[in-house]
């Protein structure tokens, strides 16, 4: 198969692209023309930017991908610009959005209201965002992007949507704000009671690489959205507990009203996702057991730490220790 990668030398982007070449899969790599060592020598290579990317027709007509997988989606006039682009020069399309389309998601940042927590997790077909993300937040608007390939009448387009993703080469470093003060030795990491026990859906990047082929490879998925994620969103709580296992660390995660919340945002409200379908109707199963990938995420994030600037704004964010050690004694004197 022929695939044309739209935003391949980051993160997944970067780990579809192995993936496919390891398979015998026949790859070009549309990109702005940085981090190209880091891509298997195999790959072909487009040069632009792909807000930009129907100047490209000839380039990827000259490939003539056989599906193509978009990575860089962030709002609609991305979308709409992949879809005049790929007119008439492929028919299979992969884009890739994420959980933010649920009003969960509004939820949780105040963007919209509810009488009552919301706890339940969202299957495909769950309640939508009514808010719309301006183009100056930070925040991508999937909804529009989901509309505009989807409304894509030449294209046979699948959508995922992804949850927190963790594994090397994030860009955020998730779970790195939890890694270090282990590592530090500290005894306890102290966290709100309502924010430990907020739950979220999480996964691999190699798991979500198992689903990206697994759909491509999959002319039955055309047409439909799945979620992707692993089957049990854990608590807060249970996920810094759960690093702490992978790292050896003997230390005790504490819930406690007197502290603080990480953010403004709304831990009421859970931000959860169901992959039944995908599972049911393609047959997806993770490659990587959770357990298993929260150890190879500590050991990357152990190898690959932040850069310093980052390293130093991540730490110096949230309760210090001394602020810590007081809450943690209340904690205990209390019980």
């Amino acid at each position: 198969m022929r695939v044309l990668v739209v935003g391949g030398t980051l993160f997944m982007g970067l780990a579809a692209v192995h993936r496919l070449v390891e398979q015998g899969h026949t790859v070009t790599v549309f990109h702005r023309g940085s981090r190209c060592e880091l891509v298997p020598s195999e790959v072909a290579h487009v040069h632009g930017d792909s807000r930009e990317l129907t100047k490209y027709r000839s380039e990827i007509a000259s490939f003539s991908p056989d599906a193509v997988l978009d990575m860089a989606l962030n709002k609609g006039s991305d979308a709409g610009e992949l879809v005049r682009a790929l007119d008439g020069l492929t028919e299979r399309l992969l884009a890739i959005s994420s959980a933010n389309v649920y009003r969960s998601y509004g939820l949780l940042h105040g963007w919209e209201s509810a009488d009552e927590p919301y706890l339940d997790a969202d299957s495909e077909s769950g309640p939508l965002r009514t808010f719309h993300i301006p183009d100056d937040m930070e925040h991508d608007e999937k909804i529009d992007v989901e509309r505009e390939v989807m409304g894509a009448k030449h294209l046979k387009t699948t959508v995922l949507r992804l949850p927190a993703v963790h594994g090397r080469n994030d860009p955020l470093h998730r779970g790195y704000e939890y890694l270090w003060k282990m590592d530090a030795g500290r005894p306890h990491i102290v966290m709100n009671d309502v924010s430990g026990a907020w739950r979220w859906s999480r996964g691999y990047v190699d798991n979500m690489v198992d689903a990206f082929l697994l759909t491509l490879e999959n002319d039955s998925s055309a047409g439909h959205i799945f979620n992707v994620c692993d089957p049990t969103a854990m608590t807060q709580a249970e996920w810094v507990t759960a690093i702490g296992e992978a790292a050896g660390w003997s230390g005790e995660v504490i819930t406690a009203p007197a502290a603080p919340t990480s953010s403004d945002s709304d831990y009421r409200h859970h931000f959860v996702m169901d992959s039944t379908a995908i599972r049911r109707d393609l047959g997806y199963r993770e490659s990587v057991e959770t357990a298993e990938w929260i150890r190879r995420t500590v050991a990357w994030l152990r190898s690959s730490p932040p850069d310093p600037e980052r390293r130093e704004a991540i730490r110096s964010t949230g309760l210090s220790f001394e602020e810590e050690d007081r809450i943690a004694e209340e904690y205990h004197r209390s019980r």
